[in-house]
């Protein structure tokens, strides 16, 4: 990855970004011609919306929506048994700074997490736009995060 207050370009295969036990918060666009992987326990939020082209793959702790459509809506979200994908920032309750977020993306798989947050007054929303004929096998779990109410997130799957 390069970036130094510009946009951060994925290059050399699929670029990989490792967080420990700690929360990086990247707010650069990401772009380039590859995807990215996430790896390590920590969390990684990204911040702003790139135009990078590839897939997204979480394969060990978390990966975040730190603002709306941030990530690749042209690939694939791929969420290994290790790995979590918030649809939305911070904690997920429902508070300044803690707000449900929108993302898509052609297609779901995995055995990890996809976590939804409480939201707020803006709509959180994760579409999967699936080409006719395609099948995709997600075996995960579908969470809210702090939620006290009524249990009603859109997830789309067209």
């Amino acid at each position: 990855m390069t970036g130094g207050g510009f946009p951060l370009t994925l290059t050399s295969g699929n670029a990989t970004v490792t967080t420990a036990a700690h929360t990086a918060n990247v707010n650069a666009a990401l772009g380039g011609t590859n995807g990215l992987t996430k790896l390590g326990a920590g969390t990684l939020s990204i911040g702003t919306a790139g135009t990078y082209i590839g897939n997204t793959t979480v394969s060990a702790g978390t990966l975040a929506l730190g603002a709306n459509d941030v990530f690749n809506a042209s690939g694939l979200l791929d969420i290994a048994s290790s790995g979590r994908f918030n649809v939305y920032t911070g904690s997920g309750s429902r508070s300044v700074g803690n707000e449900g977020r929108t993302q898509t993306f052609t297609g779901l798989t995995g055995s990890g997490t996809l976590a939804f947050g409480q939201g707020n007054s803006s709509a959180e929303r994760f579409k999967i736009n699936l080409a006719t004929g395609d099948t995709q096998t997600f075996s995960g779990a579908l969470v809210t995060a702090g939620f006290t109410g009524n249990n009603n997130r859109p997830l789309s799957w067209i």
